[in-house]
Formats: structure tokens, C-alpha cells, sequence
């Protein structure tokens, strides 16, 4: 509960306690006092105070007196240094690394010698075609095999 309605409902404590006291010696009066009770009891029981409909963040911004901002402002930061040892290298920046990859120029594959970006990764472990080469040099093996066994 917020400040102002702990003070509302010390406020109505101190009312009632006030009144019995004065009416706490003549029984008239004090029957009259209950019934009055009950009938504000019924009246608010019967039409319960309407929930309070406004969002989560409209009620502390209300509470705080800080209007909400929809945009998140704070960014996340772009490098984050670890802890420990510096490897001794200074650290260069993307524009940099960009620049250093894009001068390298491309390479030659060591088994069809076409040309290769830096960006695909083809050399001579993983030529198309020295796997298809292989494919079909050891089917050819396969097929001179099974003519051997049977001149045999």
C-alpha cells in the first residue's frame, strides 16, 4: 500500500475509536452506531472500488514522478576487455581489420590453381575438383581389381 492510503485508514481507525468512545455508555446510541456500520458495509460490498486499470510501469512512473520512456536509450557496449594478461597485441579496430582482410587479395588453390577469395574456403584439402578426381580414380581401381581376381 502506498503512504497516503496507510494514512487514510489510520485516519479512519482514529474515527470510529473516537465515536465508540463517546457512545460506549448509552446503548441507543451505540445500536444505531452498528447499524450505520452495516449499512456502509453493504454499500461496499455490494459495489466493490474499481481495480486500478493503468499498466505496471504508468503506476511507478506515477509513484516515482518520472514519465516512462519507451526507447531504450543505453546501448550495449561495442568491445568488452576481459580480465587478465594483455596477449601484447594492440587491439585494432573493425575499420582496420576490414581494410587488412580486403589488401590481402585472393590465393590460388594448390590443386586446380583457380584463383580463391579470402572469404571461401577452398584449398587444396578441400578442392571440388580433386575429391571428384579421387572419386574416380579409386573407381577405377575398384573396377581394374575385380578383373584381376577373376583372370586369377
Amino acid at each position: 500500500m502506498s503512504g497516503n492510503s496507510d494514512k487514510m485508514i489510520q485516519e479512519a481507525y482514529s474515527v470510529v475509536s473516537e465515536c465508540l468512545s463517546i457512545i460506549a455508555h448509552d446503548p441507543d446510541a451505540m445500536t444505531s452506531f452498528i447499524k450505520s456500520q452495516k449499512e456502509i458495509r453493504k454499500k461496499i460490498v455490494d459495489k466493490p472500488p474499481e481495480k486500478d486499470k493503468r499498466s505496471r510501469a504508468e503506476k511507478f512512473a506515477r509513484t516515482l514522478g518520472v514519465p516512462t520512456t519507451l526507447t531504450n536509450d543505453i546501448r550495449n557496449p561495442e568491445n568488452v576487455k576481459n580480465k587478465g594478461r594483455v596477449s601484447g597485441k594492440r587491439l585494432r579496430s573493425q575499420r582496420e581489420v576490414a581494410f587488412t582482410k580486403a589488401s590481402k587479395g585472393s590465393k590460388n588453390c594448390g590443386y586446380c590453381r583457380k584463383k580463391v577469395s579470402p572469404n571461401e574456403k577452398h584449398d587444396r584439402r578441400t578442392c571440388p575438383q580433386r575429391i571428384e578426381d579421387e572419386k574416380k580414380k579409386s573407381m577405377e581401381q575398384d573396377s581394374h581389381g575385380m578383373f584381376d581376381s577373376e583372370n586369377d
